[in-house]
């Protein structure tokens, strides 16, 4: 929290910058079957900013795909005026309004939408029975009406195996999982396999609770319910 507080001064105020300045920041994020390429976007991105959370959110996307079994093929990106459009397999999303910070991508709009307004760092933990979830990151897609979440999840002795996920937003709404791409990623963890599981739900806004459910297979009984706050 320091490093962004120092970082957030009059010095460091954005600066619109050009959507050319910006490819190289987009660019990776057209890659579908390897994390770590997506991941090289990073260096073009402000660390103390959402753009770098955003990014790296986009990757464990594609990990956890990768560690589901899906692939789908890579998609390309066009510089269009003073935006960028992705074009992936289920559609194409326009990046514009590009906010630099030391010569670094810090904040932009993803269809019309502000990173900053719908994109959450990291959010609350909760263990139970030596198990121990944490939110990585969420982000909300206006576009989409959806909310994905990553969360980290470890346990002490025993094995588990996520079953069931709800999000209870801020008003108080419950929203399921979605049933086709609800849950990717590393769904059962054991002492030495600590994984990340991404669950994506149908909403309306940012915020709220995941409550996580997770089966016992051995070293524990029944069912450990973990309630995650999102901030």
């Amino acid at each position: 929290m320091e490093a962004a507080e120092e970082t957030r001064t009059e010095d460091a105020t954005p600066a619109p910058g050009s959507a050319e300045d910006a490819l190289p920041y987009i660019e990776p994020l057209a890659v579908r079957g390897a994390p770590e390429l997506v991941e090289k976007g990073l260096e073009f991105a402000h660390p103390d900013w959402p753009a770098h959370g955003y990014l790296q959110h986009q990757a464990d996307g594609v990990r956890a795909n990768r560690v589901s079994g899906y692939s789908s093929p890579d998609g390309s990106t066009e510089v269009r005026g003073d935006n960028i459009q992705l074009c992936l397999d289920d559609g194409c999303v326009t990046f514009g309004d590009f906010l630099f910070v030391d010569g670094l991508v810090a904040d932009f709009r993803v269809n019309g939408n502000l990173v900053s307004d719908n994109f959450l760092p990291g959010g609350g933990s909760d263990s139970r029975d030596g198990v121990t979830g944490t939110v990585a990151s969420g982000y909300y897609a206006s576009g989409g009406g959806n909310t994905t979440v990553f969360v980290d999840l470890e346990t002490e002795s025993a094995e588990v195996s996520l079953v069931d996920s709800t999000l209870e937003g801020p008003g108080g709404d419950l929203a399921p999982m979605d049933l086709m791409n609800g849950v990717t990623g590393q769904d059962y963890v054991t002492p030495g396999s600590p994984g990340q599981v991404r669950l994506l739900f149908d909403t309306s806004e940012l915020g709220g609770t995941v409550e996580v459910v997770l089966q016992c297979v051995t070293g524990c009984d029944g069912e450990v319910f973990l309630s995650l706050p999102l901030d």
